[in-house]
């Protein structure tokens, strides 16, 4: 999103045209709407994360570390 923002923003004429800016100017917003709904998904997650029973959160821990390791036994057979 930010890269196709950054050339339409190139092609519309740059920082030397004040009509680039308008041009860009609803991808901004939603560039930022996202990033707002991002953080507040995050919050939310870590607070959820705070109210697991201290087992829960173990099986979780236990289950993202298989996750990382898959991941990178398959990065390391196709590289």
């Amino acid at each position: 999103m930010v890269y196709r923002t950054a050339q339409r923003f190139a092609s519309l004429g740059g920082p030397s045209s004040p009509s680039a800016f308008e041009g860009i100017k609803v991808d901004l917003t939603h560039l930022t709407v996202a990033h707002a709904q991002l953080l507040v998904l995050r919050a939310a997650a870590a607070r959820l994360d705070a109210l697991l029973p201290p087992q829960q959160q173990q099986q979780q821990q236990q289950q993202q570390q298989q996750q990382q390791q898959q991941q990178e036994e398959e990065q390391a057979a196709v590289g």
